[in-house]
């Protein structure tokens, strides 16, 4: 009995404590799109944890882990995110071309590797090419778009057991991991401004 009351604990304070900066933000003054970019991620990575550990303390054996195909994942949302961004913006096929070029090239070859991973390569590419059609305001170079898709690599793992079949999954994945990269790059750029930067603006 202790263990559970031990998890109920450990639950409420991964919903709590994400929600609770989420509300410090929006009604303690000074709300930016940054802080509410990372803090909206913060709510996310909270439920996602919150809904694992509910599960693990309530004993489900399959719990996700890490596996070899997990690094290939990592490479191909990498590459996907990157390459959908460069062809968007650089060779100005737009971010819907692009990404669908990205798409079906994943679609058509990542089910072919031998290895029975493909299907999931062909789908976290496929989500990490709706990262590279953010535009350049938003997430400007092929830097910032890797960490975006980083990011996304690491939300796809940790949400890819939960709610199987759900419509939208791929490009909320994409949309949280982008604003959550804008949104820690402009809480940065903020907080480690020079006092000069911020009396020119």
């Amino acid at each position: 009995m202790r263990v559970r009351a031990d998890s109920s604990r450990r639950l409420a304070v991964l919903l709590l404590t994400p929600v609770a900066l989420l509300v410090r933000a929006l009604f303690g003054g000074g709300v930016t799109a940054a802080i509410v970019g990372l803090e909206s991620g913060l709510v996310l990575a909270g439920g996602v944890a919150a809904a694992t550990e509910r599960e693990r303390a309530l004993g489900a054996s399959d719990a996700p882990e890490l596996e070899r195909g997990d690094a290939l994942d990592a490479l191909a949302v990498l590459v996907a995110a990157v390459l959908t961004y460069w062809l968007s913006v650089h060779a100005g096929l737009g971010p819907v071309v692009a990404s669908a070029f990205v798409g079906l090239v994943a679609g058509l070859g990542f089910p072919a590797i031998p290895s029975g991973s493909g299907e999931t390569l062909a789908v976290v590419a496929f989500c990490a090419s709706f990262v590279g059609m953010s535009s350049t305001e938003r997430l400007g170079g092929e830097g910032r778009v890797a960490l975006a898709g980083a990011v996304c690599g690491l939300v796809f793992l940790a949400v890819a057991a939960a709610f199987p079949g759900a419509g939208g999954k791929l490009g909320t994945i994409a949309f949280v991991s982008c604003v959550t990269t804008a949104g820690a790059e402009g809480l940065l750029a903020t907080e480690y401004a020079s006092p000069t930067d911020s009396t020119s603006r």
